[in-house]
């Protein structure tokens, strides 16, 4: 495994911004989490764990002064599946680990699990009690023809990569392992969303 000091070298961490936010009413990534604005807490663990780290939106101007790489999904006001398929084109290592900008509680150590299970695979893909999380999960570079054929025939639906790629699959005990309450998958997509993580911050501060 190639890393620098802890971080490492051959797996980009990738930040997904491509959204449009229509259920939260303004741009969920500058919400802010005890203080914290949401993207700025996923990209501060990526950075601890990746010595590269790019973001992948369709709106760069945005997010241009946030101190790495930003790029435009290739096809753009298109699904996640296009984001992730942007950065793997994007990339310089043969993987990438993607998390959405509006996950507040993502977790190092169960990052790093998944990505020390990349190897012989295509794609690590973990499971919470709620299924399978492919918003949080490591992809390899064999994803790219597969993906780029579901692009063109407009199948977007990110689900049917994981039967035509080699999927190395995280079950939700091993999750919990690491993170019993599956909080690294909560994302903050509607305003209720961003009510229960605040209430949860709050909790975990007064602990």
């Amino acid at each position: 495994m190639r890393r620098h000091g802890d971080r490492y070298r051959d797996v980009t961490g990738v930040i997904l911004a491509g959204g449009k936010s229509r259920r939260m009413g303004n741009n969920k990534a500058f919400l802010k989490v005890g203080g914290i604005p949401l993207i700025e807490r996923v990209s501060f663990v990526l950075s601890q764990i990746f010595e590269d780290v790019i973001l992948i939106t369709n709106d760069p101007t945005t997010y241009a002064n946030l101190g790495f790489p930003v790029y435009t999904d290739i096809y753009p006001d298109r699904a996640s599946l296009v984001g992730i398929y942007t950065a793997l084109l994007k990339a310089k290592t043969p993987h990438i680990f993607c998390a959405s900008c509006d996950m507040p509680f993502l977790n190092q150590s169960l990052i790093r699990l998944l990505v020390e299970k990349r190897e012989n695979t295509d794609l690590v893909l973990p499971f919470s009690d709620n299924g399978r999380e492919p918003l949080h999960a490591v992809y390899g570079e064999n994803c790219l023809p597969f993906m780029g054929q579901m692009i063109l025939e407009n199948r977007m639906a990110i689900k049917e990569i994981f039967n035509q790629v080699q999927t190395k699959k995280v079950k939700s005990e091993e999750v919990a392992t690491l993170d019993p309450k599956f909080l690294s998958f909560l994302n903050c997509n509607t305003p209720e969303d961003y009510k229960m993580a605040s209430e949860i911050f709050k909790k975990m501060e007064d602990i």
